[in-house]
């Protein structure tokens, strides 16, 4: 997600915020109420990341999908389709994976879904 997207959804959501916390010190200004706004929604968009990625010891239930890979050794990522339960074996065994997630979990879905 953008920065742009990020603050359109800050900028329809500052009232709501205003609803949930009502009467607050913290909105004495429009901008102290904005950063407010603003961590809160980029904290539950990295959480919400951080729930898509599963441990590399957790084998992809569904095979015949693509999947993301993130190495345990520097900053590394691949794509790439798992066929049986075998090919993941055989890859753990071989490859130090920290951790995977299903690409299609990742990329954003056409007609919202």
């Amino acid at each position: 997600m953008d920065e742009k997207k990020i603050k359109q959804i800050i900028s329809n959501n500052i009232d709501l915020t205003k609803e949930v916390i009502p009467n607050s010190k913290l909105w004495s200004s429009e901008n102290t109420l904005r950063v407010f706004t603003e961590r809160c929604i980029k904290t539950a968009i990295q959480e919400f990341l951080k729930g898509l990625w599963h441990d590399a010891s957790e084998e992809p239930k569904g095979y015949d999908e693509w999947i993301l890979i993130q190495y345990s050794v520097g900053d590394y990522y691949s794509i790439r389709q798992v066929k049986e339960i075998i090919a993941w074996k055989r890859l753990t065994e071989k490859i130090a994976i920290k951790q995977w997630a299903y690409l299609d979990d990742l990329l954003e879905q056409k007609g919202g879904e």
